[in-house]
């Protein structure tokens, strides 16, 4: 009998390295089936409530994410553009700065940029 239960806490410790599952089910030793169905429904009932601790708290985490994301859109939406004018291979910016392109000296060549690097607003170019 103590090389079964040997076994099965080898067993165990490779399935479940990080908890100690294994000490609780081996320490654990019921004397009859009532007893041993008590506590599988004890341990159902514990486990129905982290289930329902989880779900509420993914629920308040989906909540908070869609927050920030309704924020996110609506000041991205009121954001001001600013209109670049090329005056040779400089950009004036319309918020009073200039910009080079150091390889390529038109912006249209440039789709990454897209937001103005001094004032974040949207970059239309003045045509």
């Amino acid at each position: 009998m103590a090389g079964n239960i040997e076994t099965l806490k080898r067993s165990l410790r490779a399935c479940d390295p990080y908890l100690n599952v294994y000490d609780y089910i081996c320490k654990c030793r019921p004397v009859d089936l009532r007893v041993a169905l008590d506590e599988i429904e004890r341990l159902r009932a514990e486990l129905d409530k982290c289930k329902a601790v989880a779900a509420e708290t993914h629920d308040k985490w989906l909540h908070a994410v869609k927050m920030l994301t309704d924020s996110w859109r609506r000041l991205r939406a009121e954001r001001p553009t600013c209109k670049w004018t090329r005056d040779g291979e400089v950009y004036d910016t319309g918020c009073g700065e200039c910009f080079e392109f150091t390889d390529s000296g038109a912006l249209a060549d440039q789709p990454a940029i897209q937001w103005c690097p001094f004032c974040g607003g949207r970059i239309r170019e003045a045509a």
